[in-house]
């Protein structure tokens, strides 16, 4: 096989026994000189892999294995050369491969793992990633010996969630999400969503392959919006009147995107019926007032202008008349729709007050005009 692997025949190698090792490209003659080298001295095997040049031009890997012996002064290999090119092809491919998926998983926004079961029920870990330590404050090294150390971690009353997780994916064989706190080593909390899907392999044995994904930051911003939102609600909520957010889309539709608690003082309508259905708020208008009520706001979604109206509203509960001051500024948001923020106030007393200075206008004019009549019929200044 000289002339197939080496592309020389067995003659040539026979008169010229260093044919073989002048095949080899010069990059790699060092390897195979210091491979003989260490065998004669340390009387161990020769194992190297070369590439070599036939005379053909054509270029392949080729392995030459061959054990050592001592006769007399001499030293004596027995062993072959074998053409590996196609191994060797195999094995740089496979490598490149696992160097891009190695950065992939390294720079993916998380950190990948797969979990195993052992015998006695315990959860091993088979794979990790890099950056598990900034999240759990673990190291490494010390999670892929014991997946213990990170259960240490997790928060006492967290560390159910994850057995549990574990054992409903495999008993539906279904793709679990869990989220869990860790007390980090650097003394703060993380919030952690681990990802698994289960599997089982032709042993039986149960591997979980899965992600696990750095909450915290979602978490803060998740409870920095809790808590503003829970301050305007409150300041909203104790205001007289109403405040609202009202939604029109391009489309026609209308929704109430937001209404404070004051609703159900000044309309007698509940917050949640308010804004399931806005024609509710529309039926309690006087209908002598709905007709100008509807043309303003349509015109103000239509502009995304501003709004200021005066109406009367009949109280949903108390059946009394009401008047109510609107006023509101629109603007249009990247869908086209039109979002108006506004509110609503009880003007009814303001109202009553106008009332009674009219009545009292006008029965001073009254009074007036008849004083002149008087004054000016009279004999005399």
């Amino acid at each position: 096989r000289a002339l197939e692997v080496l592309g020389v025949t067995p003659q040539a190698i026979a008169e010229d026994p260093l044919l073989p090792a002048k095949l080899v490209i010069a990059q790699d003659s060092a390897v195979l000189f210091t491979a003989y080298g260490d065998s004669a001295r340390d009387n161990r095997p020769v194992n190297a892999d070369v590439r070599i040049a036939k005379p053909d031009g054509t270029q392949r890997w080729v392995r030459t294995f061959a054990t050592c012996r001592k006769v007399g002064e001499s030293f004596l290999w027995d062993g072959y050369w074998n053409d590996v090119t196609e191994e060797r092809e195999a094995r740089e491919q496979l490598e490149r491969s696992e160097a891009r998926l190695r950065a992939i998983v390294d720079t993916v926004p998380g950190v990948l793992f797969q979990l195993r079961r052992n015998a006695d029920e315990s959860v091993g870990i088979n794979y990790l990633s890099q950056g598990s330590e900034a999240m759990s404050g673990v190291p490494h090294e010390e999670l892929l010996r014991d997946f213990g150390a990170f259960l240490q971690a997790v928060h006492a009353e967290d560390r159910p969630l994850i057995a549990q997780a574990l054992e409903r994916s495999v008993s539906d064989m279904q793709v679990k999400e869990h989220v869990v706190r860790v007390n980090h080593r650097d003394g703060t909390t993380h919030w952690l969503k681990n990802i698994v899907a289960p599997r089982r392999t032709e042993e039986g044995e149960v591997l979980w392959d899965g992600i696990t994904v750095d909450m915290t930051e979602q978490k803060r911003t998740e409870a920095a919006l809790a808590q503003a939102e829970s301050r305007m609600r409150e300041i909203t909520d104790n205001l007289p009147g109403v405040v609202f957010q009202m939604v029109y889309g391009a489309d026609g539709s209308a929704r109430v995107a937001h209404v404070s608690e004051g609703i159900g003082d000044l309309i007698g309508i509940g917050r949640e019926e308010a804004s399931a259905d806005l024609g509710v708020l529309i039926q309690n208008v006087l209908p002598e007032d709905r007709a100008l009520v509807i043309e303003r706001t349509r015109a103000m979604a239509r502009d995304a202008g501003t709004l200021h109206i005066e109406f009367r509203i009949r109280h949903a509960r108390s059946g009394e008349t009401r008047w109510i001051l609107a006023r509101s500024a629109g603007r249009r948001v990247a869908d086209g729709s039109v979002v108006s923020n506004g509110f609503w106030q009880d003007i009814t007393d303001i109202k009553v007050l106008e009332g009674e200075l009219r009545e009292a206008r006008d029965a001073a004019q009254i009074a007036e005009h008849r004083v002149r009549e008087i004054t000016d019929s009279l004999p005399g200044a």
